[in-house]
């Protein structure tokens, strides 16, 4: 029986660090009416909490005139939804 793998994690030469960020958002369902002012679809009581990892690198030659920032997101997760109670 061999030895098991090790993950070992290195920053790669040329690549820049990814940051990892764990984010927990309030998603409420429902679409108003801009005329009428009311709900027309959906549930404004329906809230749920939603969890997300975003990984995000900066761009290694960033141009501000075409992305208009220097981060780029290289991955979105989404980790766990659950129902807010009200």
């Amino acid at each position: 029986m061999g030895k098991p793998d090790l993950l070992v994690a290195k920053k790669q030469d040329k690549d820049m660090p990814i940051f990892i960020y764990a984010i927990q958002v309030q998603e409420l369902f429902c679409n108003v009416s801009k005329k009428e002012r009311k709900v027309v679809e959906g549930d404004p009581g329906y809230i749920r909490s939603s969890q997300f990892i975003v990984g995000i690198q900066r761009h290694s030659t960033p141009d501000l005139a075409t992305t208009g920032h220097y981060w780029k997101i290289r991955e979105i997760m989404q980790t766990g939804v659950f129902k807010q109670l009200v």
